[in-house]
């Protein structure tokens, strides 16, 4: 049962893909070139997830973990090879008009802009093709010049645009008809700090303005720290993990990170402790047992060169990186 608040709603969604069958040496070559062998790969299997309205869903994996095929199964892009997906009260994959007006999908490596016009005649084109009244698309358009200061290189042909300043471009000419989903795949990749910060502002002001819900891939942990409210993980192509980052971070609960500020520490004294990085000069990260971090820490305050200690539980990495290394396990067995 699809709840009223739900947005998108996968179950037991697969999406298969049929391949090639490479082989190697002249005479197999020849053969596979007349008669073609097949092999089927299934990009994500068995997926179960939901998004809710106002909600900003965070999608994790490694490269090649089935993150974007998610998201084009979610915008209809492409056709589930088993399971129901439901956005918006729509089927996607029929992709009609009243849906795809509800939905924009932004994709940090390809642009929707016309490279060889100036901005606001690209936006002009996505009036056009949505067919906006001009009096809802200028209030739009404003306010998202406005909100991603895009002003002072409206009048700049696309192409002329740094990536960040094309990055903020693609965020308003997807959100010119006001979506209620937004599909965001790795929007900030590539860009400096500051076009990061301004793209998350942004993303999290135009959810709590437009009660908009928000599907972000993204390999910035950053990103989806400071915007999801809830993580899915993907992990060869399989849903291992779906909470809140709190719980992601509880997953190594029976570890912290203990920082030790000083010149010159020896940590020979110390075999047990297991270095994570030297992050700064004069800063070094062990990791420790949490019922013996206590104990370390008397320890280690005693060392010489040590000026102070920190203990703080271990970052969303550490926790990722144990989800991530199940991954052979998940394809051996599905029930892990």
């Amino acid at each position: 049962m699809i709840s009223a608040n739900q947005v998108v709603h996968l179950e037991g969604v697969t999406r298969t893909f049929h391949v090639v069958e490479r082989t190697t040496g002249f005479v197999a070559t020849v053969k596979n070139f007349v008669h073609r062998r097949y092999k089927s790969i299934a990009a994500i299997q068995d997926i179960n997830l939901t998004a809710n309205t106002g909600e900003i869903l965070g999608i994790l994996g490694a490269n090649g973990s089935g993150k974007t095929t998610t998201l084009k199964c979610v915008s209809g892009l492409l056709t589930p090879s088993k399971g129901e997906i439901d956005v918006l009260g729509f089927i996607p994959h029929e992709r009609s008009v009243n849906f795809l007006r509800q939905i924009a999908f932004v994709m940090g490596q390809r642009s929707q802009l016309h490279q060889d016009v100036c901005v606001l005649d690209s936006f002009e084109l996505r009036r056009v093709v949505y067919g906006l009244e001009l009096a809802a698309y200028a209030s739009s358009r404003d306010e998202l010049v406005d909100l991603l200061d895009l002003a002072s290189f409206a009048d700049t042909p696309v192409r002329q645009l740094s990536l960040g300043q094309r990055m903020r471009c693609e965020l308003a000419a997807a959100l010119l008809h006001r979506p209620r989903l937004v599909l965001l795949d790795e929007p900030t990749i590539g860009l400096d700090f500051e076009a990061q910060n301004a793209i998350r502002a942004f993303v999290r002001n135009y959810v709590n303005e437009h009660e908009a819900t928000v599907l972000l891939t993204s390999h910035y942990l950053q990103d989806i720290e400071a915007l999801a409210d809830r993580v899915a993980v993907l992990a060869a192509g399989r849903l291992v993990f779906n909470g809140s980052l709190q719980d992601l971070r509880s997953l190594k609960s029976d570890r912290q990170v203990l920082s030790l500020y000083g010149d010159d520490i020896d940590l020979t004294a110390a075999p047990w402790a297991s270095l994570i990085a030297c992050d700064l000069p004069g800063e070094i990260n062990i990791e420790v047992p949490k019922r013996e971090a206590p104990a370390i820490l008397a320890q280690l305050s005693a060392l010489p060169g040590v000026r102070g200690l920190t203990l703080a539980d271990p970052p969303l990495e550490a926790a990722l990186r144990d989800l991530y290394a199940r991954t052979e396990e998940i394809k051996h067995d599905p029930s892990s």
